[in-house]
């Protein structure tokens, strides 16, 4: 491992109540919200796990009052990807489409992604005033990462950098945008060497730069970054002949000798 990063053992956790062939957890299971980082005050928002009897998948949400709004009433709806966070919800379905709802206003965006009857929608995430999307290839496992406004998705646009990315992972937060990604080979299955995560600030992302550097130094493979806070972020790393979960409390920068 490179110098600063620690391992921590992954964990699990599984809630709900089953019945009738759908998982929907009780409006006071403490437990899910724990999962969910939420207090009983908050809303919570979730997606059916096992299809209807009518065969959707429908995004529900679950106010702090108790009471439950179903977010897709639309006949057919198969939602996933579901993501929640500053009083938005985004998720994609049917057709190629993204869509996100707002929860104060009641109201819904939907944007059909390029591409769509070959590429997917394969991760959705939020910041306080943008959503940013993973689309991937249908024929070649190429990632694009896209990014709009929240309050209009209409100016969605593809992030210049980064590019080259094959089965690419990502996370986002207010201030840095992390990446791991393999090369076209190494996508297609051959092994070319272990990638590396990189980060970069999301404002030059934003702005077209290339600015990125790696968050370690260690030598093994870094995939599935996850930001936290400021620039804690955690990874999974091969360097000691294991998949393990490591974390560090900033970036490496340069791992130049």
């Amino acid at each position: 491992m490179g110098g600063g990063d620690a391992v921590r053992a992954p964990g699990r956790a599984d809630t709900g109540e089953r019945g009738a062939g759908i998982v929907i957890p009780a409006p006071a299971d403490s437990s899910l919200l724990t999962l969910l980082g939420l207090e009983e005050a908050e809303d919570v928002v979730y997606r059916l796990l096992v299809d209807r009897p009518d065969g959707e998948q429908d995004v529900l949400l679950r106010k702090a009052d108790g009471t439950t709004v179903e977010v897709t009433p639309e006949a057919g709806t198969t939602a996933s990807r579901l993501a929640m966070k500053h009083g938005r919800i985004a998720w994609t379905g049917n057709g190629g489409y993204v869509h996100l709802y707002d929860i104060e206003s009641a109201t819904t965006q939907s944007k059909r992604i390029g591409g769509w009857i070959f590429n997917s929608v394969s991760d959705i995430q939020l910041t306080s005033d943008r959503i940013y999307w993973r689309e991937t290839g249908g024929l070649l496992p190429s990632t694009a990462f896209m990014s709009a406004p929240l309050d209009d998705l209409s100016q969605a646009a593809k992030l210049r950098y980064p590019t080259g990315t094959y089965v690419a992972q990502f996370s986002v937060n207010e201030e840095y945008f992390a990446y791991s990604t393999y090369d076209i080979w190494g996508g297609l299955g051959s092994w070319t060497g272990p990638g590396k995560v990189k980060v970069s600030t999301t404002v030059d992302v934003l702005a077209g730069l290339n600015n990125f550097s790696r968050v370690s130094c260690s030598s093994g493979a870094q995939l599935a970054p996850s930001l936290g806070d400021g620039r804690r972020v955690a990874w999974l790393d091969t360097t000691a002949a294991a998949t393990d979960v490591a974390t560090r409390a900033t970036f490496a920068g340069s791992c130049e000798e």
